[in-house]
């Protein structure tokens, strides 16, 4: 009969450890989900700036600003399900396009002095900010979640309930 009870004690306590384990790693992917989602906001953001700044350029030079809407028309937006190539994909696109306009904002001395383009080039400047630390933040939660599905014992129920490293985003300035 001892024997009985301290196999049942051994299986629960092993229940235990694995429900645990199994919450600490869904517990893990919601925060790395939820860091990359506020990625996605700082991106989208910061396109909605450079809109900003297309409609300014506009009352300065209606072919660069016609050659810019064109190039973000054509640009592969982001959702959710984007996957983070394609989300290092449109950031790269960004500094490309921000490099466009800083281009242009040398040609126009009162554009480059306006309030508003003034205005608009320190909230992207705020953004690219914001959006390196949920980079950084986002990397940290990948590598503990990393680290979880890659170590023993928590790889036995990663492995058993599907959990997969994550990729980092590159290009972090830390």
């Amino acid at each position: 009969m001892p024997i009985i009870v301290g196999i049942i004690v051994v299986i629960i306590g092993l229940l235990f450890w694995g429900i645990s384990i199994y919450n600490s790693l869904v517990f893990t992917r919601e925060r790395i989900d939820d860091a990359r989602l506020q990625i996605l906001i700082q991106i989208k953001s910061r396109w909605d700036i450079v809109r900003i700044l297309t409609d300014l350029i506009k009352e300065f030079s209606k072919d660069d600003a016609e050659s810019l809407e064109k190039t973000i028309d054509e640009m592969i937006w982001i959702d959710k399900h984007s996957s983070i190539r394609e989300i290092e994909t449109l950031e790269d696109e960004l500094s490309d396009i921000l490099e466009r306009l800083s281009v242009i904002s040398e040609d126009y001395i009162k554009l480059k002095e306006s309030k508003v383009f003034v205005d608009t080039i320190e909230s992207i400047e705020k953004g690219s900010e914001r959006l390196e630390y949920g980079k950084n933040k986002y990397n940290n939660k990948v590598a503990r979640m990393n680290r979880k599905v890659g170590m023993f014992p928590a790889n036995i129920i990663s492995n058993i309930f599907d959990f997969e490293e994550r990729d980092y985003l590159k290009n972090t300035n830390v």
